[in-house]
C-alpha cells in the first residue's frame, strides 16, 4: 500500500478538498434584479455588477473584466434564463477551481450586458452596445464569441436586425446566448 504524504489516510480526503468543497458550497447567487431597491435603481444599487469598482478610463466605458483584480481572481457566473422576471435571475462569483457543482464552463470571450435599454429598439440598442464598441476597439478590435444579453435583470435572446447587421459586419457572428445547456450555473472563463 502506497500513502500520499499530504492525505496519509486514503480513506479522508484532505484539507484541501475539504476546503473547495466548501468554496463551492459557498458561492452566493445574488438577483439580476433585486425589487427591494426599485425606487432607488438608477442610484446604482440595484443591478448585476453594482457592488463591484468598474474599470474606468478617461473618455470610456465603464466596464469589468472577469477575472480580474477587482473579482479577486473569481469569474463570472451566471443562473437564469427567465425573459419576463429579471428577479428570478441571478450571478456570482467564484474561484475557478470551486465552480458550483452544476456549472457550464463558457470558453472564449462574452460580451455580458445588464442594461436599461433594450436591444431591439434601434436607439436603445446603440445605446446598449457602444460601451462594447469603445472597449473593443481600445483593445485591438477583438469581438466576442457569445453575447448575454440582458434587459432589467430578463434574458433577450435576441437584437434588432439593424442592430444585428450593424455588430455582424464589425465583429462577424453575433451569437447571442440563451442558456440552453440547462437550469444550472453558467460561469465565463476567456483563455489568453
Amino acid at each position: 500500500m502506497v500513502l500520499d504524504d499530504a492525505n496519509p489516510n486514503p480513506s479522508q480526503p484532505d484539507k484541501t478538498d475539504i476546503l473547495t468543497s466548501k468554496l463551492r458550497d459557498s458561492v452566493t447567487f445574488l438577483p439580476l434584479k433585486d425589487l427591494r431597491f426599485a425606487a432607488t435603481a438608477m442610484t446604482g444599487n440595484t443591478w448585476c455588477m453594482s457592488s463591484l469598482n468598474d474599470t474606468h478610463e478617461d473618455k470610456e466605458a465603464e466596464y469589468l473584466y472577469f477575472p480580474s483584480q477587482a473579482s479577486m481572481g473569481r469569474l463570472l457566473c451566471i443562473k437564469g434564463r427567465n425573459t419576463g422576471d429579471g428577479t428570478k435571475n441571478s450571478n456570482a462569483l467564484a474561484w475557478p477551481e470551486s465552480l458550483p457543482e452544476s456549472a457550464v464552463y463558457m470558453k472564449g470571450l462574452a460580451f455580458v450586458s445588464d442594461t436599461y435599454y433594450d436591444y431591439v429598439n434601434l436607439w436603445h440598442g446603440v445605446t446598449a452596445m457602444a460601451p462594447f464598441v469603445g472597449w473593443s476597439m481600445k483593445n485591438g478590435c477583438i469581438g466576442p464569441t457569445k453575447w448575454v444579453l440582458y434587459h432589467w435583470g430578463e434574458l433577450r435572446g435576441r437584437i434588432g436586425s439593424w442592430l444585428q447587421n450593424l455588430m455582424q459586419a464589425n465583429f462577424g457572428e453575433v451569437a447571442v446566448e440563451e442558456f440552453k445547456k440547462g437550469d444550472g450555473a453558467y460561469c465565463f472563463l476567456r483563455r489568453r
